[in-house]
């Protein structure tokens, strides 16, 4: 029987798998990006990529995991929850033309459904930040910012919104 040769560690080889779906994706949509087309940007064969993820749905629900994880960890870097409000706001404007593919996409996927279940726990964490504590202020404002990235047309000034909707919370301890 032949030895396993692999040299590239299992975590490296999902990560050129993520990457290479990552960047499909964004060129693509989440629709119209095929396994093969991913497996291609990553080097190997779509069999091989099958291997680490069993579906484009669990590469999908991978991604977006891995993006979210990486986008809060940064947003969590900064000391004010206003900042992190105002942040994410900006990542998913940024990122408009797949949001649509991303909930669609979660309707036939319980992990992206739980990632996405993440996402919204952490903007009810934040805007409890901002508001002093849980409770109807924080679900106003993580109903506002909601708002402003589940859209089909951007708001003209969405910072201004979210400004307006802090300024209107009782005042905070900073």
């Amino acid at each position: 029987m032949p030895v396993n040769r692999q040299t590239v560690p299992r975590v490296e080889r999902e990560t050129e798998i993520l990457d290479a779906a990552q960047d499909e994706f964004v060129a693509s949509g989440f629709d119209d990006a095929t396994v093969a087309a991913i497996a291609r940007r990553a080097g190997m064969t779509a069999a091989n990529v099958h291997y680490y993820f069993p579906t484009k749905d669990a590469l999908v629900a991978a991604v977006a995991a891995r993006a979210f994880r990486q986008l809060f960890a940064s947003l969590d870097a900064l000391a004010d929850p206003v900042d992190r409000l105002h942040a994410y706001v900006d990542f998913h404007l940024a990122n408009h033309r797949l949001r649509g593919q991303l909930q669609v996409a979660a309707a036939g996927s319980a992990e992206l459904t739980a990632v996405l279940q993440d996402r919204e726990a952490w903007l009810q964490r934040t805007a409890a930040a901002v508001a002093g504590s849980p409770g109807l202020d924080a679900d106003h404002l993580a109903a506002t910012v909601t708002g402003l990235i589940e859209v089909i047309t951007f708001h003209p000034g969405p910072h201004r919104v979210l400004d307006h909707a802090v300024a209107r919370l009782p005042r905070r301890s900073r």
